[in-house]
């Protein structure tokens, strides 16, 4: 019955990002359901979010087992796309914050992707790399599974006029993640983006 500040300010937080994405993307986060649940280590504790975020309707639970102690364990994911959308705002906040930039200025990135303008938005990129990404995300063992969920992040905004996919099997290989316009699209460009990891540029294009 209270503001939902408390919800939007967990959501932006760092160490939630890849389960968040993994619900954008319409898979479960494993949970337990505990009613006596306090929420004062919501920002802490994972578990406290996802029993707030249940109890109060932005996840719903797709498979219930009986716990411990009066617990349950469960499956949590997003129960429609109002709530998606709640999330999709909290994941381009979350990239505002991490780019250090406006929502105008953020849009405007987006479009030089999507309008084709690829040298554009590559060189903004690793600008805005070098501020919100760290050795530790980005080491040799965690590089292509930090850029998958970045760049998920970074396209939430535009799920609305545009396909997204992952991992979509296609030939004798999967794309990493695909965007197909759909019919209120800006731009007809589908986007086709594919993860390497190199150790030197000139590397990179003979990887990819």
């Amino acid at each position: 019955t209270a503001s939902t500040a408390l919800i939007e300010n967990a959501l932006v937080l760092d160490k939630f990002q890849e389960e968040i994405q993994q619900l954008i993307e319409g898979k479960t986060v494993p949970a337990v359901a505990d009613p006596k649940m306090v929420f004062s280590d919501i920002k802490s504790s994972p578990n406290a979010l996802y029993n707030l975020l249940l109890f109060s309707g932005y996840l719903t639970a797709e498979t219930v087992k009986q716990g411990r102690a009066s617990t349950y364990n469960c499956d949590l994911r997003i129960p429609n796309k109002e709530v998606l959308e709640v999330f999709e705002v909290s994941i381009m906040q979350w990239m505002s914050n991490k780019f250090n930039i406006e929502p105008g200025e953020y849009s405007a990135f987006i479009n030089e992707l999507l309008a084709g303008k690829i040298d554009i938005f590559m060189e903004k990129l690793r600008n805005y790399l070098a501020i919100a990404s760290s050795y530790y995300s980005t080491g040799p063992k965690n590089a292509e599974v930090f850029y998958n969920g970045f760049m998920l992040g970074l396209i939430s905004s535009v799920s609305l006029e545009y396909l997204v996919e992952t991992e979509k099997e296609s030939g004798s290989g999967r794309v990493d993640l695909l965007l197909l316009p759909k019919a209120n699209a800006k731009y007809r460009n589908a986007v086709i983006v594919e993860f390497k990891l190199a150790n030197k540029e000139e590397n990179l294009k003979l990887a990819a």
